[in-house]
């Protein structure tokens, strides 16, 4: 019982690294949009949007794949579409699309 408790806490912790290192990258990657030479706003937030999609979509089916416990992929799940969610929001908050 406790080795599988063990286990549990981290799955989950490294999933919680992962979920900080989407926000990290997707926001990086939106600031390196921007300072595109032929920087397009709606071609940069389509792209951004994209990207993220795709992203999100990844980590949601190798979770999926990877955690049996349903409850404990509900909440990775959810971290990671909120991780990518607000990679999107600060974006549209930096070029005032709001």
């Amino acid at each position: 019982m406790k080795n599988n408790l063990t286990k549990k806490k981290e799955t989950f912790l490294k999933w919680i690294i992962i979920s900080i290192f989407i926000i990290i990258f997707l926001i990086e990657y939106g600031n390196h949009l921007q300072k595109e030479p032929f920087y397009n706003k709606e071609k940069a937030t389509k792209k951004l949007g994209w990207t993220i999609t795709f992203i999100v979509l990844i980590c949601i089916y190798i979770a999926e794949k990877t955690i049996v416990t349903i409850e404990e992929r509900r909440l990775i799940n959810s971290m990671i579409i909120f991780a990518g969610t607000f990679s999107y929001l600060y974006f549209l908050a930096q070029n005032n699309e709001l």
